[in-house]
C-alpha cells in the first residue's frame, strides 16, 4: 500500500482540536516514537479513535513525518472536527 492510499478521510470519528494540536507537535518535533506512543494511548482510552489513528501508525512505522503532519493539518482545518 503507498502512502497515495493513506490520506485524509473527513468520513472518520476525529479527536478534540486540542489533542489534535498535540499529536501534531509531537509529531513535528522528530520525535516519531513519540508521536506513535501518544497515538496508542489515545487509542487505548478512546477505541472509537482507531479509524481516525490506522493511518497515522501507518505512516509512523515508515517514518513519514511530513506525510503525518499534512493529514493532522488538513483535519485540523477541517469545520468536521468535533469536540
Amino acid at each position: 500500500r503507498s502512502s497515495e492510499d493513506i490520506a485524509y478521510s473527513p468520513a472518520v470519528l476525529v479527536p478534540s482540536t486540542a489533542e489534535l494540536k498535540t499529536l501534531l507537535e509531537c509529531a513535528s518535533s522528530g520525535v516519531v516514537r513519540r508521536f506513535y506512543d501518544h497515538l496508542e494511548h489515545l487509542v487505548e482510552q478512546e477505541p472509537k479513535y482507531t479509524e481516525f489513528a490506522r493511518p497515522l501508525f501507518t505512516l509512523a512505522k515508515e517514518f513519514k513525518v511530513e506525510e503525518i503532519e499534512g493529514i493532522l493539518g488538513q483535519y485540523l482545518n477541517s469545520c468536521v472536527v468535533l469536540e
